[in-house]
């Protein structure tokens, strides 16, 4: 049925318009003020949901950062500088220079890109935060960012954990070697860091958000390998961990599934020893243990290791170079590489008896 034509409120128009006109200009500040997103830097090797992200004076390390271009694709330049709690760029020690370091960044409207950037963090020991400046190519849009890093003392290494089951390593997080039983090493007003090492746990697929130069491994004393695929290894980050055992980074593999994984991979060649079939440890297997590394009585329960059902493990042969480490009842080999060391267990490290060891796991975890 045709009803005929009403006018129509020119007013009502007009608010429309000007409404519509509103929403386009805050939407485009909108882009100005988010565009692009830039998430919180993560300085290798670091925990990507810590907050606290730790960078050691004197070294070369890498930060990465998770990038968006939500609206609008952009092509131009990160600068990265590591500055005081004033936004002032440190010095390089002894020098009249300031460092800097600036990549190119091209990031696809709606697609995430990790961005890495290497940087020298200065010696100094007052407070630092590492800055991102982002400076696009022709129309101009910048975002910066400034993200607080904690110092790590001189005498404070990485230790990192790389299993399958990075849940399973807690303990290695309480271990007196690797942080001070107390508070302060001595009896003065002691305010230094009481961990010697810092335990980073990093997932290990589908990649390994590892450095892949050796130039940033410096700052790791310690790797833990558990179950890993050294497939997920990129070959530059192969090559990188092979240059730090060599200058004196120490491996330790977990045994006995890792052994099985690493054959054939580039870390085979290193090896203290093959798998040379399975095998059962039981109680008597570690009676070697407990005479050399058992703390207070041997003969008082509670200090005793003696797993209630045998442990799943394997018996090695040795490899050229390899040899077993004392007093370990032939369950854990070792071999020198280069200025480095690889060692392998015949049994899991994350064994719920191990742990539970009161009388013994922190001697022989220090020593062994």
């Amino acid at each position: 049925v045709w009803r005929g034509c009403r006018p129509v409120d020119p007013l009502t128009a007009a608010q429309r318009e000007a409404e519509r006109m509103e929403k386009e200009k805050k939407e485009e500040e909108k882009k100005k003020e988010v565009d692009p997103r830039i998430d919180r830097v993560v300085v290798q090797p670091g925990e990507a949901e810590s907050a606290l992200q730790y960078v050691k004076p004197g070294h070369w390390m890498a930060a990465s950062q998770r990038m968006r271009a939500l609206y609008l694709d952009f092509i131009g330049e990160s600068q990265l500088s590591v500055t005081n709690s004033d936004g002032e760029i440190y010095p390089v020690d002894r020098t009249p220079y300031v460092a800097d370091a600036s990549r190119p960044v091209l990031l696809l409207k709606g697609q995430p890109k990790d961005i890495e950037t290497t940087f020298f963090v200065p010696q100094d020991d007052k407070a630092m935060q590492v800055r991102i400046d982002m400076q696009e190519r022709g129309f101009g849009r910048s975002v910066r960012q400034a993200n607080p890093v904690n110092r790590m003392p001189a005498y404070q290494y990485h230790f990192v954990v790389l299993a399958r089951e990075p849940s399973r390593y807690g303990l290695v997080k309480t271990l007196d070697s690797v942080v001070v039983p107390w508070d302060g090493e001595t009896d003065s007003d002691d305010t230094e860091d009481p961990v010697h090492y810092r335990v980073v746990a990093l997932p290990v697929a589908p990649a390994v958000p590892i450095p892949d130069s050796p130039l940033l491994w410096t700052s790791i004393a310690y790797v833990l390998w558990d179950e890993v695929d050294p497939q997920v290894f990129t070959r530059e980050q192969q090559r990188a961990l092979v240059d730090w055992l060599h200058w004196g980074g120490q491996l330790i593999v977990s045994g006995p599934d890792s052994l099985d994984l690493l054959k054939g991979s580039f870390l085979e060649p290193y090896l203290p020893a093959a798998n040379g079939g399975s095998r059962k440890i039981a109680a008597a297997d570690l009676a070697e243990f407990n005479r050399s590394w058992a703390v207070g009585s041997a003969t008082a329960r509670s200090n005793r290791l003696a797993p209630a059902k045998p442990w799943s493990g394997v018996s090695f042969q040795l490899q050229p170079g390899g040899q077993f480490v004392e007093s370990t009842g032939e369950l854990v080999a070792e071999r020198d590489v280069g200025r480095g060391r690889i060692v392998v267990t015949a049994m899991q490290l994350s064994e719920r008896g191990l742990g539970n060891w009161k009388g013994g796991v922190e001697s022989w975890f220090n020593a062994a």
